[in-house]
């Protein structure tokens, strides 16, 4: 069928404003219900002038890319029907997570801003990923409970829209293998679930469960360990709020430095990290790094750039004032009680470094062509092997 044929020119420019509106919404509501309003009225203003600047300045790109019609009804279905099942919006299998984000939701929506908690004798405000849970109950709390589920849904939707465009605008070509490859075997859960029950109880797991145990394995390591087997649907499925600004930025960043060999513009969208998922900028930093030389340093010292400080330092006075009573951090070896589990733990890092990342980064030199890429694999190795070793997180 001819209709099948038709090719469309996606514009880089709109998939850069359309991040940048993702990343950046759920910071000026903040700004709006969270903060002062003395404080928040030049935050705002500083953080508008930079968005203008950046919309002229994207507008102005005119690279695109082609994608038949096909390959974008296969992409808008594939993304439903993954949303659908991942719980977001009341819609697909639903988890006692669930119940938290729709009691933070409700919250939002319904409760005075900031909102806030009086727990004993001390006030606690909200600020449990707001990146996540604060735009569409500011926004639809009008049009009702449903309405805003419906929007949760769909801003999940939109996410993995953007960031499936990233994928495939990154790897220059489409294939359903790719497709599927993203949703499936974007990180090796099962090597986890292999782990926890060995491999003939493992297996026979796997073939006997229930579908949202079959989808969704319950791939932790041991808990002493800290090390968790999170593949994109597992990601989607437990921790939006992660899955979807690390996608986006991802996608924008190593678009703009290995497509356009430049930071910046790397300003706009990481600063929105600190906000949506700090653990996301973490992740990022040393790709940052990599690429910084004092070209990049200076082309990021724009006054577009440092209008975003204030917005920066506020969010951040945010995050670090909140107390995290659950969060544990240490050296993942340091309190090992004797020498036979400390060897487990050795083994447990290393069975996850293997499945987790150095068995694709292995997959990826074989498979890229261009020298410059491949310089990158051994020190992306060295980093992704050195971020487990220091724990942060339950």
């Amino acid at each position: 069928m001819k209709i099948f044929q038709i090719k469309f020119h996606l514009p880089i420019a709109y998939l850069k404003i359309a991040s940048s509106f993702f990343l950046v919404l759920p910071i000026f509501l903040f700004l709006l219900f969270w903060v002062k309003t003395w404080i928040a009225i030049p935050v705002i203003g500083c953080l508008i002038s930079t968005l203008a600047y950046y919309y002229k300045l994207f507008s102005k790109n005119d690279t695109y890319y082609i994608i038949e019609f096909w390959q974008l009804i296969l992409i808008l279905f594939f993304s439903y029907v993954w949303v659908s099942h991942c719980g977001a919006g009341g819609f697909g299998i639903q988890f006692h997570d669930l119940s938290k984000i729709y009691a933070i939701v409700h919250d939002i929506a319904y409760k005075a801003k900031p909102v806030n908690y009086l727990i004993q004798n001390d006030l606690k405000f909200l600020s449990s990923y707001l990146g996540y849970h604060i735009s569409v109950p500011l926004l639809l709390k009008s049009f009702g409970w449903n309405a805003i589920l419906l929007g949760m849904f769909l801003m999940t939707y939109v996410g993995v829209l953007i960031s499936l465009m990233w994928f495939f605008v990154l790897t220059e070509s489409f294939t359903i293998f790719a497709l599927l490859f993203f949703i499936f075997i974007g990180g090796f859960d099962f090597a986890g679930h292999l782990y926890l029950f060995g491999f003939e109880k493992g297996f026979h797991n796997l073939g006997n469960q229930p579908i949202q145990n079959f989808i969704f394995w319950d791939n932790s390591l041991d808990k002493s360990f800290q090390l968790m087997y999170h593949g994109n649907t597992n990601s989607l499925f437990w921790s939006p709020q992660h899955a979807l600004p690390c996608w986006i930025a991802s996608g924008f960043f190593y678009y703009e430095t290995i497509k356009e060999k430049t930071l910046k513009n790397s300003p706009l969208y990481l600063f929105t990290l600190t906000f949506w998922s700090p653990m996301m900028m973490i992740g990022l930093f040393p790709y940052f790094l990599w690429n910084l030389n004092s070209k990049n340093f200076k082309s990021m010292l724009g006054i577009q750039n440092l209008l975003i400080i204030p917005s920066f330092l506020v969010i951040l006075f945010f995050t670090n004032a909140v107390p995290v009573q659950e969060l544990e951090k240490g050296f993942l070896f340091y309190k090992a009680p004797s020498k036979l589990l400390a060897l487990k733990e050795v083994f447990a890092y290393a069975w996850f470094c293997m499945f987790e990342f150095l068995l694709w980064l292995g997959l990826a030199y074989l498979c890229i062509k261009k020298q410059e890429l491949k310089k990158l694999i051994i020190p992306l190795g060295i980093v992704l092997m050195l971020i487990p070793l220091y724990k942060l997180g339950k």
